[in-house]
């Protein structure tokens, strides 16, 4: 099955507010996620020290035994918070 380039989308024209910039980066965001998935994310600003810190602790966590990242389910499973094994 071949694959296709991961999508590069630069939101900085979708940050800067003019209203041609925003639409041309959503038209990229849906086509990325329609015939992709997913996509790397460029022109956000955010420093690389914070972006490496980030890593770097998602890192640490996923590197703990189990039990320990266990402790931080959350009882009713929600989606998008907490550790779900």
């Amino acid at each position: 099955m071949p694959t296709a380039p991961i999508a590069e989308i630069d939101i900085e024209p979708f940050i800067s507010g003019e209203e041609t910039g925003r639409r041309g980066v959503a038209r990229e965001f849906g086509d990325a996620f329609e015939n992709i998935g997913f996509a790397i994310i460029v022109g956000h600003g955010i420093p690389e020290n914070l972006i490496q810190d980030t890593y770097d602790a998602v890192n640490e966590f996923f590197s703990l035994p189990f039990a320990k990242k266990h402790e931080f389910t959350p009882p009713e499973q929600a989606k998008g918070r907490g550790y779900l094994p």
